[in-house]
């Protein structure tokens, strides 16, 4: 990929935050919708990425949480059965 100056050419120049405020304000003033002109939320976005004593948290939850339901599920069964 070809860069120049940390901008990605093969990206449509909309994309940069100058030329994105520029076009919205020009579609604005073309609508008759009068000056738009504000301070815009960046489009910066953040990739979380989990540490690995937090993934090792999130997998085991996955895997003991159902078992425990499903070991539940079976005590209440047996019980009822019994008692019937």
């Amino acid at each position: 990929m070809r860069q120049i100056l940390g901008v990605n050419l093969k990206d449509p120049m909309v994309m940069l935050e100058p030329n994105y405020n520029l076009v919205l304000n020009s579609f604005a003033y073309l609508g008759s919708r009068g000056d738009m002109y504000s301070i815009r939320k960046t489009s910066a976005v953040t990739k979380y990425i989990p540490t690995e004593e937090q993934d090792r948290y999130v997998r085991i939850a996955i895997t003991v949480l159902p078992i425990i339901i499903l070991g539940i599920g079976y005590i209440v069964w047996r019980n009822r059965k019994r008692s019937a």
